[in-house]
């Protein structure tokens, strides 16, 4: 087969073409720039020994050369992509599937995984100065602050100053104020949703929060929820009982707790969780949130109404409820594993988004007792109260001291005086009577 000149010289100007590119672009970040030595196997050899110096690619990087030519399915994604680099569980990387696949066939392909890293992965490394895939608050400060979709946000007064923290909070699963990627993931979808379905800046009505709940979670998560409950559940986890519309932190605050309880939930799509689901989700480790299979134990024994009607299946109320003490649990017990100190409850008891109600429980019990409760534990540590009658006739009718030696005259006049006492003394006590 003969070649003309003119395909000789296409295909000549295509070579050198890639050839420019190459040699100006250079090998992609955080990909080997030779075949040879493997830097992703331990060194085989002294020299190599000395020269190794293996530091993870880029997460926006990690997937570049396995997606040029293919799909992956999940279980490829997971053994592909090295989550443990990126400061992510395999649950989380099992989440981070679910919003990457778009078109919900269950398999990512290139153009999925380019508009993810270039929507999320690559911001988020732009926030991510100090480059371990964590943001601290510094660095979640600027990163908020130079999103032009948070412009349309207004925090309220009581969370304006702490506002940074208080978002970091909610969405973090590490107890204390940092995130992840995956935290990071799901804080940026919430806003997402709040740009598009927002009532106004600062509140959130009933009907914008079930646009906002589709349009921050997958599909895969759209259970059959029942969105009234879940708004008023969030109202009553905002600790405020003026609050009419949810704001931006509760939004957020009662978007997480959803987000939990579909995970938890997969991949049923009834709005309850039934107790072998729950503890197959821990098991599977779907979603880190520092439980045990005791521990759910103990939740579905609380909610049994009687020893003979055994409860199998939790709503979104009781989960939130149980969820909430969890977290706060967690969060401030530093001292011992799995115990809480006197400290660290009063501790606890300063927090946001301890429940308003224990705290208003707590100062009724020690200011304000009723007098049969009072009457009770006065029997109990064997005190009286004073009987304020006989204070008042002892102190103000009293007659004078016998110790003084009355004449024979002053003796008649001391009877008759003591007769005119008690005349009058009778008197009064008997106008008492019939006064009360």
């Amino acid at each position: 087969m003969k070649l003309n000149r003119k395909t000789i010289l296409i295909n000549a100007l295509i070579v050198l073409t890639v050839l420019v590119h190459i040699s100006l672009c250079g090998a992609p970040k955080g990909a080997q720039a030779s075949a040879y030595p493997n830097e992703f196997e331990p060194p085989i050899s002294t020299p190599l020994l000395k020269k190794a110096n293996f530091k993870a690619p880029l997460m926006s990087a990690a997937l570049r050369e396995h997606l040029s030519h293919r799909r992956l399915r999940k279980s490829d994604f997971l053994e592909l992509f090295k989550y443990g680099m990126y400061q992510l569980t395999r649950g989380e990387t099992e989440q981070m599937f679910n919003f990457i696949d778009q078109n919900k066939d269950d398999m990512i392909d290139h153009s999925e995984w380019g508009a993810f890293v270039q929507l999320f992965i690559l911001p988020f490394e732009a926030c991510d100065m100090q480059h371990n895939y964590i943001l601290e608050p510094k660095e979640f400060k600027v990163c908020f602050d130079k999103d032009p979709k948070t412009k349309l946000v207004t925090f309220r007064r009581r969370y304006n100053k702490d506002k940074y923290n208080l978002m970091m909070d909610v969405v973090s699963t590490r107890g204390r104020s940092v995130i992840n990627f995956s935290d990071y993931l799901f804080l940026r979808k919430s806003l997402f949703g709040w740009q598009n379905c927002h009532s106004s800046n600062k509140y959130i009505a009933l009907s914008q929060f079930k646009c906002a709940f589709r349009e921050s979670l997958p599909q895969k998560y759209g259970l059959k929820y029942h969105y009234e409950k879940i708004y008023f559940v969030g109202k009553k986890l905002s600790n405020d009982r003026n609050l009419i519309q949810l704001d931006f932190i509760t939004y957020l605050r009662t978007l997480h707790f959803a987000y939990l309880f579909s995970i938890i939930g997969l991949p049923h799509d009834t709005p309850v969780i039934e107790k072998s689901q729950f503890i197959k989700a821990i098991r599977e480790d779907r979603v880190p949130m520092n439980m045990n299979e005791a521990e759910i134990n103990i939740w579905y024994d609380l909610i049994d109404s009687t020893p003979f009607r055994i409860n199998k299946i939790m709503n979104f109320d009781t989960f939130a409820f149980f969820y909430n003490y969890h977290r706060i649990f967690y969060k401030y017990n530093m001292e011992r594993p799995l115990q809480i100190s006197k400290d660290e409850v009063l501790k606890s008891m300063n927090d946001p988004f301890f429940p308003e109600e224990v705290l208003q429980a707590l100062d009724v019990s020690t200011t304000q007792f009723t007098e049969p409760q009072y009457l009770e534990v006065s029997n109990i540590v064997q005190r009286k109260r004073l009987d304020e009658r006989e204070f008042y006739i002892r102190s103000f009718l009293e007659l004078p001291s016998a110790s003084a030696s009355p004449s024979p005259q002053n003796e008649k006049e001391e009877k008759v005086t003591k007769e005119k006492f008690r005349f009058k003394q009778g008197k009064y006590i008997n106008l008492i009577i019939i006064i009360k």
